[in-house]
């Protein structure tokens, strides 16, 4: 998966000391309403958000326009604009549609109240939220810290030292991480000089441990940057791309880090087969929603694995990172709780004097950009939920898959529920190679009555015992299988040595 980090010179305001022209305000207009669409909907995963790609945006780049006149958007720039536009001829634009956009961008991800709706989509644009990066300290070469200098410049200093660190020490690919930069900007970055010392501070929990990053050094020393530069215009041409049986088959068997259990293939064919079985009871947008993910869905998975397969090319020559006291470890849990992470001489039955998230499933798979969590322990201890994901592999043997890749979720009781696509997989030989067990609908889990119930409106639900889906001699987990269809046993996509 690529990931693309847009800069603030793509969407702060570049029109306060001349209109610029019409052709600049329209291509401006693309980028408002292009970053506009990714934070528009209260839940993170908005049916406009590409999942092909991973797109973030930097906290310090919106506290800076929200602080910065000459960066803001604001009412009384509008005439310019609409005066520059008609000479243009282009009267389609309205300058009031594109302030509203950047108001949506400013307000979703600048507002500060923990408990606000639009926290959920922070949590997966922001790139320092992501990382868990608090700050960049620049170090001259007598030790003393560089000066910031001007604002813009310190932001775009600091965004091309984190994107070339993660690139050479985590990702080991120059071209994991993208810097997305208004090409105006582009031109004057030889006059921007990156210290090659420096060292990147992350945020501490609630007991003071500080979060790490496996494989990003205390100090870090860099010779040239290792990033890859583009403009907006690479996210503007970003489609899903569409495969045949055959075509889509070789791609997915192409990763040479993993390997494909036996249950893979069927899991898709099935979840396939149930979004284009729902769509015969659609209509409108969400119709028109589900026959576009319909054709997306298989370049998204190709995404996902290729982050994957990134992230254990990356881990064939790793050094062992030891974790020094009051160090806990970047998560690829929604909301680890402290005891699982904690130093060693924890009293927590569940982390066995170790952290298991790190040891386990690898908690920088998310520096690849992959939505990558374990299953919470309270669920390991459901039967059915065991079950559910334990697949057969390639050899013919049964193992457990709790390790996921969130593509792409919706709420149970939602509509368009059933485009809910995840990944299963498990490290093999300390993620020398990853094994995936199951590719398709979201694997059982028990219905949360108390948070989800009430909330729910799909009188079908399995789950329901009062469903007129609900068969009441067979067990809940059956219940929600019957869901489903059950294409006929296929051979495997990659049948093994």
């Amino acid at each position: 998966m690529t990931n693309y980090s847009i800069d603030a010179s793509v969407y702060a305001f570049p029109f306060h000391n001349n209109a610029g022209s019409a052709k600049e305000i329209e291509s401006y207009f693309k980028n408002i309403y292009y970053i506009s669409l990714l934070v528009s909907n209260k839940s993170a995963d908005d049916k406009m958000r590409p999942r092909n790609i991973k797109c973030f945006l930097f906290e310090n780049d919106i506290k800076l326009i929200i602080k910065n006149k000459e960066l803001y958007f604001s009412e009384e720039d509008e005439i310019p604009l609409r005066e520059t536009l008609k000479k243009g001829e282009l009267l389609y634009l309205d300058p009031n549609d594109l302030r509203r956009n950047f108001e949506v961008i400013m307000k979703r991800l600048g507002n500060t109240d923990p408990f606000d709706y639009a926290e959920d989509i922070k949590n997966k644009i922001i790139f320092e939220r992501w990382f868990g990066i608090e700050n960049i300290i620049f170090i001259a070469k007598k030790g003393k810290t560089v000066p910031p200098g001007d604002a813009v410049v310190k932001n775009i200093r600091e965004h091309l030292a984190l994107l070339s660190a993660l690139n050479k020490y985590v990702c080991k690919n120059s071209k994991n991480h993208t810097l997305i930069l208004n090409k105006n900007m582009q031109e004057e970055l030889k006059n921007i000089t990156v210290p090659p010392s420096f060292e990147i501070k992350t945020f501490s929990d609630r007991l003071g441990n500080h979060v790490r990053i496996k494989n990003l050094p205390d100090k870090i020393e860099l010779e040239e940057l290792d990033i890859k530069l583009s403009t907006p215009s690479v996210l503007m041409k970003n489609s899903y791309q569409n495969y045949t049986e055959e075509e889509f088959r070789t791609k997915i068997k192409g990763f040479p880090y993993l390997v494909l259990g036996s249950e893979v293939e069927t899991g898709i064919i099935q979840y396939g087969e149930k979004i284009k079985e729902e769509i015969k009871n659609l209509s409108g947008d969400k119709k028109e929603e589900a026959e576009k993910w319909l054709l997306g869905f298989q370049d998204s998975i190709l995404a996902n694995l290729k982050a994957l397969n990134d992230f254990a090319a990356a881990s064939q020559n790793s050094s062992q990172f030891i974790k020094k006291k009051g160090d806990r470890y970047l998560c690829c849990t929604d909301k680890c709780e402290d005891k699982y992470c904690i130093e060693e001489g924890s009293k927590s039955t569940s982390c066995k004097g170790k952290c298991e998230i790190l040891d386990f499933c690898g908690s920088n798979i998310r520096c690849f950009g992959a939505d990558c969590v374990d299953e919470p322990w309270y669920r390991k201890n459901d039967a059915f939920v065991e079950e559910d994901r334990t697949k057969v592999d390639n050899q013919g043997n049964k193992n457990k898959y709790w390790l996921h890749i969130r593509v792409h979720s919706k709420k149970c009781y939602d509509p368009l529920w059933f485009l809910t696509l995840r990944i299963h997989f498990r490290p093999v030989n300390d993620f020398k190679k990853i094994e995936i067990g199951w590719i398709g609908r979201h694997l059982y889990q028990p219905c949360n009555k108390k948070r989800d119930l009430p909330m729910c409106s799909r009188r079908k639900c399995p789950l329901r015992p009062n469903s007129q889906n609900y068969d009441q001699n067979i067990s809940e987990l059956e219940n929600f299988r019957n869901q489903y269809s059950s294409p006929a046993p296929l051979s495997p996509l990659n049948p093994g040595p």
